[in-house]
């Protein structure tokens, strides 16, 4: 008998380094679907990564939560207002990680974007 397990989406706010680990590591991963990232810079490295891929890009975050529903927001962005603003906003439903995390995902070696 096969067990239907929902998977988590996630969306990764942060386009550097971080945010370029973490895609590579929850594309990988069967329980897991990216369903965007988001960057403030038009022309942020993981744009290219996430096109690869076929992930939405977007410069807005909001835009992204609405239109997929995330059950994880990941923020790499090192900004402590947004992190508060996403956790005043969003569902309690959806699980807001910031802070540590990001500092942890840049030195995991697997977790690198496939070219």
């Amino acid at each position: 008998m096969d067990i239907i397990r929902n998977k988590k989406r996630v969306l990764i706010i942060g386009g550097g380094e971080g945010g370029i680990n973490l895609l590579g590591l929850f594309h990988n991963e069967p329980n897991y679907d990216v369903i965007g990232v988001v960057d403030k810079n038009m022309n942020a490295a993981i744009r290219e990564n996430a096109s690869k891929l076929e992930i939405p890009f977007s410069t807005d975050y909001n835009t992204l939560i609405l239109n997929f529903n995330p059950s994880i927001i990941i923020n790499v962005t090192g900004d402590q207002r947004l992190q508060v603003e996403l956790e005043s906003n969003v569902s309690k439903m959806v699980d807001v990680i910031g802070g540590g995390f990001s500092k942890v995902s840049l030195g995991l070696d697997f977790c690198k974007t496939p070219k």
